[in-house]
């Protein structure tokens, strides 16, 4: 790795946790009432419909800030092999990242339609390079429906945090996995800080009824569970932007270890 590419990452890295400090702290304390909703049977996709057309303005210079288009392009690059399944896709946000020469097939999916056909426009910017891959795009709820198929590859980017069980999709994600395959996971969640966590509690109910997104959920409480312990082995953890932004690699288990 060149010593530039080392500074221009350290670089984004010290900027994006700056930025994210700047944004928790700027908060102010007492937030205004909003209507209180459960995580456990709070439908964000009417949230997501209603942010689809403007959401990559609202979003992308937060993503800038943040660096995250160098962990999609990393994550994509490796790991992104064969037939390759995305839920939560959203507008298509790791498209430009994908490598059309080692990807056998592109399933995209979401519960959102609106945030499907987002995908779609965004797909049209970069059809040509798919022109050798056939590419899908299927309304899709992971978290009820098991799509039938198995990939060599799923990938979710900031999708269990918009899920009302995300244990339960994690179980789900790995039966549509082939034997060994993988899981590749970029998500939010809860700091390395209780001050930080603190905060992230103190504004989970705004955040998810603007954003569709609950930021607080425990990652590693989720990928310890009994039940995702028996279908997925964590390979790989790694943590960003104070311990909030997660990048996680997952197997699937052989049936011999399950």
């Amino acid at each position: 790795m060149s010593r530039r590419l080392v500074l221009v990452g350290g670089t984004l890295v010290y900027v994006g946790v700056s930025y994210a400090t700047y944004t928790y702290l700027r908060k102010p304390a007492a937030a205004e009432p909003t209507l209180q909703v459960d995580p456990a049977t709070h439908d964000t996709c009417s949230t997501w419909n209603s942010i689809a057309s403007d959401y990559d303005a609202r979003i992308g210079k937060d993503e800038r800030w943040l660096g995250i288009g160098l962990l999609r392009r990393y994550m994509m690059g490796k790991y992104a092999r064969g037939d390759v399944l995305e839920v939560s896709t959203g507008t298509g946000r790791n498209l430009p990242y994908y490598r059309p020469s080692m990807i056998t097939s592109l399933t995209l999916s979401d519960k959102s339609p609106v945030m499907l056909d987002q995908a779609k426009q965004t797909w049209q910017r970069y059809a040509e390079r798919f022109k050798e891959v056939p590419v899908l795009f299927k309304v899709m709820d992971a978290e009820t429906l098991v799509d039938g198929e198995q990939y060599d590859t799923i990938v979710d980017t900031f999708g269990l945090c918009s899920c009302t069980s995300p244990t339960t999709v994690l179980v789900h994600l790995a039966k549509q996995l082939k034997p060994e395959a993988r899981l590749v996971l970029l998500e939010h969640g809860r700091s390395h800080y209780d001050w930080l966590n603190r905060m992230l509690d103190s504004h989970a109910q705004q955040h998810v009824q603007k954003w569709g997104c609950w930021w607080n959920r425990d990652m590693l409480a989720m990928l310890a569970d009994e039940e995702v312990k028996q279908v997925l082995e964590v390979e790989y953890v790694r943590r960003w932007h104070l311990g909030t932004t997660y990048y996680v690699i997952c197997r699937r288990k052989k049936e011999n270890d399950q």
